[in-house]
């Protein structure tokens, strides 16, 4: 995801009403991003190795850490 895609979707959801998008918003609204996405990729993983399919699960969390 790029910052302008993040900056998008915080226009999007309201962020700019509520903060200024300033370079350094801009540079933690990115980092809770990472996070958020991490953890869904986390749990989406976490499905697949239930249901048996470590193969998909272990795609998943190779592409969460590039």
């Amino acid at each position: 995801m790029t910052q302008e895609d993040i900056i998008r979707m915080a226009r999007e959801a309201g962020l700019e009403e509520m903060w200024e998008l300033t370079p350094r918003f801009v540079e933690r609204l990115e980092a809770f991003t990472a996070l958020v996405a991490a953890a869904s990729c986390e749990a989406c993983a976490k499905q697949l190795d239930a249901l048996g399919c470590d193969h998909c699960a272990a795609a998943i969390r190779a592409r969460g850490q590039a």
